[in-house]
């Protein structure tokens, strides 16, 4: 058996009709999940409770109004978390990672995603890094785009999410 933690950095990076912004979730932990070898089959592995929770109201954007105003469009006092879920791998040929498939959950929406990493770094510890991009449009979570000033500066929809997600075998 192969026990497996993770941990994940997310920040989100969009625009307004005046300038850019990123929102730095911090970091997020998983707790530990695990998954055998006989687990692997036609390259892929299926993982079970390996969610990863990053808190709305820790959320630090580089410009300060925005971070109150996604809290609020995010609704983050009913769904205090953006959970990402990762649910399969896939390996190629060569068993190294290829894709992942991904459960995003925000503002009680859920969308399934398959992510294709950017770079992938392995150590000799057993630890891989994954770094890649994911393009979100608030809209297809029911979220409304925040606005200030009575709609004079407006968030653009469409977001794109920078992920490290980090697995290192535990010895759990």
């Amino acid at each position: 058996m192969i026990n497996v933690h993770a941990s994940a950095e997310l920040i989100m990076k969009g625009k307004t009709n005046i300038n850019t912004f990123e929102c730095d979730f911090h970091s997020a932990t998983s707790r530990d999940f695990h998954f055998q070898e006989k687990d692997i089959k036609d390259n892929r592995i299926v993982l079970e409770e390996a969610e990863l929770y990053f808190d709305i109201d820790s959320c630090e954007c580089s410009i300060e109004l925005i971070s109150k105003d996604l809290a609020s469009a995010l609704n983050a006092r009913q769904f205090p978390h953006i959970v990402i879920d990762l649910q399969e791998i896939q390996l190629n040929q060569s068993n190294k990672l290829k894709s992942m498939t991904v459960s995003v959950e925000m503002s009680g929406e859920s969308l399934e995603y398959q992510i294709i990493p950017k770079k992938i770094i392995r150590n000799n510890e057993g630890m891989l890094l994954v770094k890649g991009l994911l393009e979100i449009d608030m809209r297809d979570y029911k979220i409304k785009p925040p606005n200030k000033m009575l709609g004079l500066i407006k968030v653009e929809p469409l977001v794109v999410v920078e992920y490290v997600i980090n697995f290192n075998k535990s010895n759990s």
